[in-house]
């Protein structure tokens, strides 16, 4: 099955040396950050990548879409969260900043869209809420949405100009390429199948090889939990479908979401129109799926909306990947119970890009400094609470 458009080949070294200071076990853009930021400071390490691709899972298949919260309309986060909605707010904040930092970002804005005559109600609260939190927003009208966006047959929208908008695999790449240029390791065709303690030292142990190092980061996503007693049971895997269109004459521009957020799209510099989602069409809402693999009936409800919207019945190109998310929905990140040599870096979800960036660069800072600044609402202290119930 294809693994989706705009991924190129990119060379990764076949073996690690023997030890390395940090190994990080994931190319993901959380772990390729993470690594990079320590080898800017002169740190060794090794990022070990299950894939023979660069960019294979969610961190170079998706969007791309740097912005708040998680899928669901922001006044839904905010209310939930409560004042430590400000923590998650802060690390969005300087995950964007990170991102055009390193020249990441492809394009800013984002505009939630009603499919439904229902969500309006839903438009007006996440604009109240913030307004309120002095976060820049601008209400449109459904003749302003078509407007704006091209597409046909959806309601008013909220557009939020402070998001922002990665090409998912360069993104990775560029990153991967300057975590070299400052003497780090990135190893493809690495799946790690166990962590030891060895003393002094962590085994990483792979098919091929075994690493000695003396800190881990896990950011392999779900995989993480088969390799680390405190993870294991609190990572879900969830799977989600895309699909892109031939280069279309007709421009759709802008990044989007509708339906609650769980339809989204871009159209691509050459014209191919990528959209994800409706996983709501699957029995399960696609939770607990392991095989990445594409379901017709989630490609069918995709189609409909392709066609409904856009007037575009052509595919040219259609593939899944896989995500991992946690019981509260936001990611595990810093030193794990129990060890503190072994720092988490995963659970990250469908939204993964800001926070994903912020949370290299503290997770970064934690090791160098002695102790990440990590929010009590992100941090690994939350899964003794899970497991106590």
């Amino acid at each position: 099955m294809s693994i989706g458009p705009f991924i190129d080949a990119f060379p990764m070294d076949l073996a690690p040396p023997e030890q390395c200071t940090v190994a990080v076990i994931g190319a993901s853009l959380a772990g390729v950050a993470a690594g990079l930021f320590l080898a800017r400071e002169g740190v060794d390490v090794v990022v070990l990548e299950a894939a023979d691709t660069l960019g294979a899972g969610q961190s170079g298949r998706d969007l791309g879409l740097a912005e708040l919260g998680v899928v669901e309309h922001p006044h839904r986060t905010l209310r939930a969260l409560g004042d430590r909605a400000d923590d998650l707010l802060a690390w969005t904040t300087q995950g964007k900043e990170l991102l055009d930092a390193e020249g990441l970002v492809t394009d800013r804005g984002l505009t939630w869209i009603a499919s439904r005559g229902q969500e309006e109600p839903e438009l007006d609260e996440s604009a109240a809420a913030l307004a309120a939190r002095g976060i820049p927003c601008e209400r449109l009208t459904a003749a302003q949405v078509a407007e704006r966006t091209g597409t046909r047959g959806l309601g008013g929208g909220l557009f939020l100009p402070d998001e922002r908008v990665i090409s998912p695999w360069r993104s990775v790449a560029t990153l991967a390429t300057a975590l070299r240029t400052h003497g780090g390791v990135l190893v493809g065709g690495a799946r790690v199948d166990r962590v030891d303690d060895d003393g002094d030292e962590l085994l990483v142990h792979t098919a091929r090889f075994t690493l000695r190092a003396e800190v881990v980061i896990l950011a392999a996503g779900y995989d993480s939990g088969a390799l680390d007693e405190a993870l294991s049971g609190r990572l879900t895997a969830v799977r989600e479908q895309l699909l892109c269109t031939p280069p279309l004459p007709q421009r759709f521009p802008g990044a989007h979401r509708a339906g609650q957020g769980w339809m989204r799209w871009q159209q691509q510099p050459d014209g191919r129109l990528v959209l994800g989602g409706a996983r709501w069409a699957s029995p399960h809402m696609a939770i607990g799926e392991t095989e990445v693999v594409v379901e017709d009936r989630i490609q069918d409800r995709l189609d409909a909306f392709l066609l409904a919207h856009f007037g575009v019945s052509e595919v040219e190109q259609r593939w899944a990947h896989g995500f991992a998310t946690t019981p509260d929905g936001l990611p595990i990140i810093g030193r794990l119970p129990g060890d503190p040599r072994r720092v988490a870096l995963v659970g990250f979800g469908a939204t993964p890009t800001a926070l994903a960036a912020a949370a290299g660069r503290r997770v970064a800072d934690g090791l160098l400094c002695g102790e990440a600044d990590v929010p009590r609402i992100f941090s690994p202290r939350r899964i003794v609470r899970w497991r106590r119930g």
